[in-house]
């Protein structure tokens, strides 16, 4: 595709709606009191990419001058499946799986907070270095959900006449996954599993 001197390609990261700390808080009790089925689920999870791209509000990935990045429920799984973001609670030292983890490159230090598969209490907790939460980083930002789109300048502004031209809307080229709610995404797993029984 040749694009116009006023033409560039955008990648617009896919997020859902916003929504308000009393919806964040019943998400968050969505994912303790769901665990286990999320994880008995994991495969269908990260098979379905509505799913995949789910997130709630406190599982997120924060290096110091990298960003912050929300942790899709996919990319969880996937980085609890290979031990990148599993660690042992310190309550019954079963494993516990990091959702929220971020820390300094430079330093190495590290905070984590996590839920134990076994005794299902939370955890807060310092890896021996920051390796596995830049290595969990480097994961999300190269399977981001992103839509592409062609952004075409029509409007520029002159000092005589002022903003001249006409607003051009952006052509999209790559539409991205549109991801369930958390919410969702447990009614639906539930859903399947009492058409299991």
């Amino acid at each position: 595709m040749q694009l116009q001197k006023n033409q560039q390609i955008i990648e617009q990261i896919i997020f859902l709606p916003e929504r308000t700390q009393e919806e964040h808080r019943r998400e968050f009790q969505l994912f303790t009191d769901n665990f286990d089925l999320i994880w008995r689920n994991a495969d269908i999870i990260i098979n379905t990419p509505e799913f995949y791209y789910s997130y709630f509000h406190c599982a997120f990935i924060s290096a110091m001058f990298m960003g912050n990045y929300y942790l899709r429920i996919g990319q969880l799984l996937h980085l609890w499946k290979q031990n990148t973001l599993v660690d042992t609670c310190d309550k019954c030292q079963g494993p516990l799986y990091i959702f929220c983890a971020g820390g300094s490159p430079l330093s190495g230090r590290n905070r984590c907070s996590g839920i134990c598969g076994d005794c299902k209490k939370f955890s807060s907790i310092s890896l021996p270095g920051c390796r596995r939460v830049m290595e969990a980083l480097h994961f999300i930002k190269t399977n981001k959900n992103k839509r592409k789109v062609i952004r075409t300048k029509g409007q520029s502004f002159s000092w005589g006449e002022g903003l001249v031209g006409e607003a051009v809307p952006d052509e999209v080229i790559e539409e991205g996954i549109q991801p369930a709610t958390f919410t969702d995404v447990v009614a639906r797993l539930k859903q399947c599993e009492a058409g299991e029984k």
